[in-house]
């Protein structure tokens, strides 16, 4: 998804099998299934999304309002019930994570903020979607089509986890040590392009 952008969108648990490597019975290997629904992300979208969760994780707020403009994610209802305001990155950030703003927003950057489980964010998270489910509608509307089905492959990968038994703080490591790499694969990869043009405009010097 971060990395390569090459992404198959409908991981459930009936389409991935485990079985052990053919060459090494002491290592085991992910066979996908179903392939009627991949995508390539375009490299642009790609960084973005990176971005934007690099950005939850860190609780950088600007960072995720500067991600979620570049993808276009809007909301008008959002636009009149907050006049001057713009808290479509907030609406956002929390349809990604299935956290509350203030669990994502929470004191410090420390990712084990995401490790807090309680009945009492998941009863103020289902009071939020009923409240906002106008808002949710709008941001999907205004999403490109291939962040939705980013959005459907986090939901399923999300309920992977949570049925093999693994804690969402695994999760979110996972997902930023993900988004690191790929955006120190973005920096080197700019680097070596500008260093090939200065080069050019050397010779032409």
């Amino acid at each position: 998804i971060f990395k390569h952008g090459f992404v198959h969108c409908d991981p459930h648990p009936g389409n991935v099998l485990v079985r052990p490597c053919t060459t090494n019975k002491l290592k085991f290997q992910i066979v996908l299934l179903d392939h009627g629904l991949y995508r390539e992300i375009p490299d642009e979208i790609r960084i973005q999304y990176c971005i934007l969760w690099k950005s939850i994780i860190l609780r950088d707020i600007q960072g995720m309002k500067d991600s979620s403009q570049k993808m276009g994610l809007s909301s008008k209802w959002l636009q009149d019930k907050f006049p001057g305001e713009d808290t479509s990155y907030a609406l956002m950030a929390s349809m990604l994570t299935a956290k509350t703003w203030p669990e994502i927003s929470g004191t410090g950057t420390s990712i084990s903020r995401f490790d807090k489980k309680s009945d009492k964010g998941r009863d103020e998270l289902t009071k939020n979607v009923k409240e906002y489910f106008p808002a949710i509608v709008e941001i999907l509307e205004s999403c490109p089509r291939p962040v939705i089905l980013l959005l459907k492959t986090n939901d399923c990968l999300r309920s992977v986890s949570s049925s093999l038994g693994a804690g969402g703080f695994d999760t979110y490591v996972i997902t930023a040590l993900a988004c690191i790499n790929a955006l120190k694969v973005q920096v080197s990869k700019k680097k070596f392009h500008n260093g090939i043009k200065q080069k050019k405009i050397g010779v032409y010097i």
